[in-house]
């Protein structure tokens, strides 16, 4: 009897592990079907850049762009004049090496010159307010864009609007006749040159240009709400994310692209030796116009996905040394190029 009831034990015992096996097999099998492993070929995905090493890039880089917060400094850094010592040693590797390095971001000219000044590009062309303001090496100012005080005007009532339907409190800076105006004084996580406070817009002055204005908000998702809405009623302007804290009105001329164009343009530079380094909305004018001719698009790691996708190199984030180290890449491979003659009085350094 005792051994009927062991052998009876046993077989549920082998019966339970038989079924369990059974039952682990058939949910694989089930996860297997509903999530099947699809294969994308991703040339075929709209607006997707082909990536390429920048180790076997075929030309010669005598020119490099990069846009400063969340590229060079980590958003939330450099207010106090810190600038990644990694900064530091590419911007000498780039002077050393004979290329060309100019900054390029929305921040203003007065800002970005002290940063300039840090890292020792005392002979180069500055960009600001995303590509709406230049300075030559000279000094010579270049405005590109801009648009009148009515647009301004209806512009900040529709965010006056929006901030009282919302209850929120997106706050505008507005630039213009080279100086930045506020409605009231304000402290804000990062710091602007002196700013003027005024009334109405009327305090500006007669000669009016302004080139940007900068709508400020921690809440990431209540300012591409805002963003999504000044779209729809501004069509003929372009309203781009220039940070997690800040969405930025310009005038459609205006743009990374465009000053690049400009200043590629003037010193007869193609495009093909030009390097753009990025990593917010804003950058993607200035990497898809560089990628689509041949030149490094570069973004850093923490990019926004839709820089990534527009952009021919991803290198490391902006807290690990991302441009430092395509710098050394870039450098590296520029010494391996040759030079070829393009005609009888010039030639270019290119991959045989």
């Amino acid at each position: 009897m005792a051994k009927r009831i062991l052998y009876f034990l046993i077989f549920l015992f082998l019966f339970n592990i038989f079924n369990s096996a059974n039952f682990e097999v058939a949910q694989a099998k089930s996860f297997r079907h509903k999530h099947k492993k699809v294969s994308v070929n991703e040339d075929a995905v709209n607006n997707v850049v082909k990536k390429i090493d920048i180790s076997s890039h075929a030309y010669k880089i005598n020119y490099v762009f990069a846009d400063i917060d969340g590229t060079l400094i980590p958003f939330g850094s450099g207010n106090d004049g810190y600038i990644p010592s990694s900064v530091i040693d590419a911007a000498k590797i780039l002077e050393d090496s004979n290329i060309n390095f100019v900054l390029i971001s929305g921040r203003t000219l007065y800002e970005i010159k002290q940063i300039a000044d840090s890292l020792g590009l005392k002979k180069s062309y500055i960009v600001g307010n995303q590509g709406a303001e230049i300075l030559t090496p000279h000094g010579a100012f270049v405005p590109i864009g801009g648009f009148s005080k009515s647009v301004l005007d209806d512009v900040l009532k529709e965010v006056e609007n929006f901030n009282k339907k919302n209850n929120s409190d997106v706050f505008p800076f507005i630039h213009a006749n080279g100086k930045v105006f506020v409605f009231k004084q304000i402290t804000l996580p990062f710091s602007f040159d002196e700013y003027v406070v005024i009334k109405s817009t009327e305090e500006i002055g007669d000669n009016f240009n302004a080139v940007k204005i900068g709508l400020y908000n921690a809440d990431l998702n209540l300012l591409l709400k805002l963003q999504k809405d000044l779209k729809e009623k501004f069509p003929n302007y372009s309203i781009v994310n220039s940070s997690p804290t800040f969405i930025d009105f310009l005038s459609k001329e205006t743009s990374k692209g465009n000053a690049i164009k400009y200043i590629t343009s003037k010193l007869n530079i193609p495009l093909r030796q030009v390097a753009v380094f990025g990593d917010s909305e804003n950058d993607i004018s200035m990497l898809s116009l560089v990628a689509s001719q041949g030149g490094l698009a570069v973004a850093v790691d923490n990019a926004q996905q839709s820089v990534k996708d527009n952009s021919n190199y991803i290198t490391d984030s902006v807290d690990n040394d991302g441009f430092f180290n395509a710098v050394l890449l870039i450098v590296k491979n520029n010494k391996k190029l040759t030079p070829v003659r393009t005609n009888p009085n010039s030639y270019e350094y290119k991959r045989n």
